[in-house]
């Protein structure tokens, strides 16, 4: 399973994100600051060989760009996001119904402002808020189910009460908390200080393109 460093203590160890003990990698702070530890992580993901999809709605996918030949699909509009989200969704279900194929490799979806994603009255039609509730029921099942089926989550949002609107949530998850050159990382039983990992997405990516499946 993979284990994923995000960050390092004062005492040099590594802080790190295992989807084994957590299901859903969350991070929340600004925009500018939850996107280091969510490209460390996602470079480990890719370089692991799993299937990753992103999606990006704020950002059209620009800070990621490192990972975008090797990403699954990347989502930019609403439409697009819903369509990834029903994929990830199906692959969860076929899972849970047909036991995991040998050798498939785990999924996780990335998404960046997970808030981009709720209900929004003041601005979403009629019919993009339908949508957006069939995205939170599906974006749901994928957080309490998948975690059984080796279907992963990572989320950045600018805070974690948001992520309570979706269905089932708080989901089995680590919890980094960014906020400018401090954070803390919540592991479900007290709050830990660590210094973000900042990962240059050239040598990340450079990772990418040398790396070969075993």
């Amino acid at each position: 399973m993979t284990t994923a460093p995000f960050g390092r203590l004062s005492n040099g160890r590594a802080i790190a994100y295992r989807p084994d003990d957590d299901h859903t990698f969350v991070v929340c702070g600004p925009a500018d600051h939850v996107l280091h530890p969510v490209r460390a992580v996602l470079g480990a993901v890719l370089n692991d060989g799993h299937t990753a999809h992103l999606i990006d709605l704020p950002g059209k996918g620009k800070e990621m760009t490192f990972a975008a030949k090797h990403l699954a699909s990347t989502a930019t509009d609403i439409d697009d996001a819903k369509a990834t989200i029903d994929i990830v969704f199906t692959e969860v279900a076929e899972r849970r119904q047909h036991g995991i194929p040998a050798g498939a490799p785990d999924v996780y979806l990335t998404i960046l402002g997970v808030e981009s994603l709720l209900v929004d009255n003041s601005v979403d039609s009629a019919a993009v808020t339908s949508m957006k509730h069939g995205i939170a029921v599906n974006l749901g099942y994928i957080g309490v189910v998948g975690y059984d089926y080796g279907v992963h989550l990572i989320l950045t949002a600018e805070s974690d009460d948001q992520l309570h609107r979706f269905p089932g949530a708080p989901f089995q998850s680590l919890t980094a908390h960014m906020d400018g050159a401090d954070a803390s990382v919540h592991d479900g039983i007290e709050d830990v200080a660590f210094e973000p990992a900042h990962p240059n997405p050239d040598v990340l990516r450079e990772a990418l393109e040398t790396f070969r499946p075993i």
